[in-house]
This record gives C-alpha cells, sequence and structure tokens, in this order.
C-alpha cells in the first residue's frame, strides 16, 4: 500500500523559517559570502539586518554583505529600500520615480560624516577615510557636481550637524576611536569659511541635534548614565547652557519642532515602552504626553506621526 505523505502545518512551516531565520542572523557573516544570499528577499534582508542579535564584528561588513547583494541584480525595484545608519560614497544614488539614478562619486571616499543640504546643495562634512580622520568638506549640486569647499578646523567623524539662519553648525564627534570632543564648528556658504564656536560642556560623539526657535539642542544618542544630558547653544551670545535632563537611556529616534515646540522619543531605562515627551521652556522641565510599544532605536518618526498626541 502506498505511503501518503502529511502535509505540513501552517504551524510547522512558521517554526522551521523562524529556526531559518534566526540560524541565517547567527551565522551572517557566513552566509552573506554565499550565492543564496543574493537571492534574498528584501523583507527576509531588512528581517535579518533589523535584528538586535545580528552576529558582525563592525557596521561595515553588513555594508559590504548589502552592496554585494545590491549590485547582484540593481534592477530589481524594491532593493531601495535597504538603508545603512552611514553613508557611504560609491555609488551616489538619486531616487525619482521610484528608481534610482547613478550621480557622481564623491571626491573622498568617506564614513561618519555628516550630510546636510541647504539651499538645494548637499554638504559631506568629515569622516573617516582612507585609514583617517577627515576634515574635508565637498557639496554637491546637480550643475556642478562633486566640489571640495572649505575644510573643517578640526577632522571629526561621527559628529553631527544642524542648519540654523543659513548657516551649517558642525557639533562633537571623534578624533580618534576614543577620543570624542566638545567643539563646535560653524561654515559660512557665502564666505566660505570655518568659525570655531564655543564648546560644548561634554565631550558628546554622534549627538543629537534639533534647531528650535533659534537655538540649538544637542543630547547623547545613548546615555550610559541614569539620566540624558541635554544641553543648548545660543547663537547670538556664543554660550551653551545646561537644560533640564531627559529621563531616558537613549533619544535617538525623534526630536522635532513641531506645533512651535520641541519633541523628543526616548526610553526610559529598563523599561519595555518609549516615552513622547515635549519640552517646557518657561518651566525648565520635560512633560512625558504618551508612551508607545517599545521600537527600533534608529526607527524614523515624521512629524504627522505626533499630530494626535497634543
Amino acid at each position: 500500500m502506498a505511503t501518503i505523505a502529511k502535509r505540513p502545518s501552517l504551524h510547522s512551516k512558521s517554526s522551521e523559517h523562524n529556526r531559518l531565520i534566526k540560524y541565517e542572523i547567527e551565522n551572517f557573516m557566513e552566509i552573506s559570502r554565499r550565492d543564496e544570499f543574493l537571492s534574498f528577499d528584501v523583507e527576509k534582508l531588512q528581517r535579518i539586518l533589523e535584528s538586535d542579535n545580528l552576529n558582525i564584528t563592525r557596521e561595515e561588513d553588513a555594508y559590504v554583505a548589502i552592496k554585494r547583494w545590491f549590485n547582484y541584480d540593481v534592477s530589481i525595484d524594491y532593493k531601495h529600500s535597504i538603508s545603512l545608519h552611514h553613508h557611504h560614497p560609491e555609488p551616489e544614488l538619486e531616487y525619482t520615480n521610484k528608481t534610482w539614478h547613478n550621480l557622481p562619486a564623491m571626491k573622498q571616499v568617506r564614513y561618519g560624516q555628516c550630510v546636510v543640504e541647504l539651499d538645494g546643495k548637499i554638504y559631506a562634512i568629515g569622516g573617516f577615510g582612507d585609514s583617517k580622520v577627515l576634515s574635508s568638506v565637498e557639496r554637491y549640486t546637480p550643475s556642478q557636481g562633486w566640489e571640495v569647499v572649505k575644510s573643517l578646523t578640526i577632522g571629526r567623524f561621527d559628529a553631527n550637524a544642524e542648519i540654523l539662519n543659513g548657516k551649517i553648525y558642525v557639533m562633537g564627534g571623534l578624533r580618534g576611536f576614543q577620543s570624542s570632543i566638545r567643539s563646535v564648528e560653524c561654515y559660512n556658504p557665502d564666505s566660505n569659511t570655518w568659525t570655531s564656536c564655543a564648546d560644548m560642556n561634554e565631550c558628546r560623539d554622534i549627538p543629537f541635534v534639533r534647531a528650535h526657535k533659534g537655538h540649538i539642542y544637542v543630547l547623547d544618542t545613548y546615555s550610559a548614565k541614569s539620566r540624558q544630558s541635554v544641553e543648548r547653544y545660543d547663537p547670538q551670545r556664543n554660550i551653551w547652557s545646561k537644560v533640564c535632563c531627559l529621563n531616558a537611556d537613549w533619544a535617538r529616534i525623534a526630536g522635532m519642532s513641531l506645533d512651535n515646540k520641541l519633541w523628543f522619543i526616548g526610553r526610559p531605562k529598563s523599561d519595555d515602552w518609549s516615552s513622547v515627551s515635549v519640552y517646557d521652556e518657561a518651566n525648565d522641565r520635560w512633560v512625558k504626553k504618551c508612551s508607545i510599544p517599545n521600537v527600533n532605536i534608529y526607527t524614523c518618526v515624521v512629524p504627522v506621526a505626533l499630530l494626535s498626541l497634543k
């Protein structure tokens, strides 16, 4: 008598799929070198990369793997949805009409740089490349491509930048892999000059910055302390002043000036929920508005997501 094979249940298929994903997360470096890796769909690769248990030695390993996957068949439209924390220089892509187009590569290979847009021009500032910390700055315009502009006074990578009053402010960063800095510089595009500003009160690398009501607010992406230190820069007086700390170990994913208020989303210590807070300037305190389920630290939040939280 012929034996009829039992069809696997949906539960067993799901369990097997989860075990496979877990194996690929734990052995990502090995898997990424195989040919089968090139056929991963975007949803699967996104799930692997977003895992907190992703087994990589450094972030650049993930970038190399994704670049190999992307270049295997760049005609697949959905591959544009994979993104990285650091902005790498080769190749530069422009996203229009749901397709990516190659643009001229930057003159300098760099990662960990600041990238900002001012007056329709893109600036790539500092970073790390060719085994050294960079002070060089490049500017991109559609008509002229990339051109070198005035270099930073102090080379740095993993800094951050913000636009205020038509100028670019660069804050903090690293001068070496263990040496974060407090220095701040301001770029005037009209004169193509960098001017040193007052130092921050604390050294910060990969700081989060946001302009609001003529000031710049800055805090660390992640704090090992019990509270998140925040300070504010006044460009008119060229001084930094401390403001009320956020009760959070990180406040990375959102910080925006909305409805003439400054909003931040962060996660309190030992809490599985993230909190939305607004800054009360008159009383120098952060007012908690609500809690939301825990989200990935690199998630992007746009202002429309906060309109219902007033």
